[in-house]
């Protein structure tokens, strides 16, 4: 399932250093239980521009995004930050 993430320039470093083949550790907010959280959102959904200029859109598995607050927000909580992702691209503004 395609999906958006909203980060910024720190962050998007990060994520190219790994080869964007998956979620990095050091992206996202502690979820409680060594977990890690990070919201996306699903095509038009909307832009959270408080949280950075720069988006990543990625294909990941369906069955790893669970329901955000809002109907096209997703959230993405994992035990370890090495959750696989596909079709990575990232947009510098």
């Amino acid at each position: 399932m395609l999906v958006k993430f909203v980060l910024k320039k720190r962050e998007a470093a990060i994520w190219a250093e790994n080869g964007a083949t998956r979620i990095p550790p050091g992206v996202g907010t502690e979820a409680g239980d060594g977990g890690i959280r990070i919201y996306v959102m699903t095509p038009g959904g909307l832009r959270r521009e408080a949280f950075g200029p720069i988006r990543v859109d990625f294909d990941v598995p369906a069955q790893t995004l669970g329901q955000g607050g809002h109907e096209t927000w997703r959230q993405i909580i994992q035990p370890v930050a090495n959750t696989p992702i596909y079709n990575v691209r990232i947009y510098h503004p």
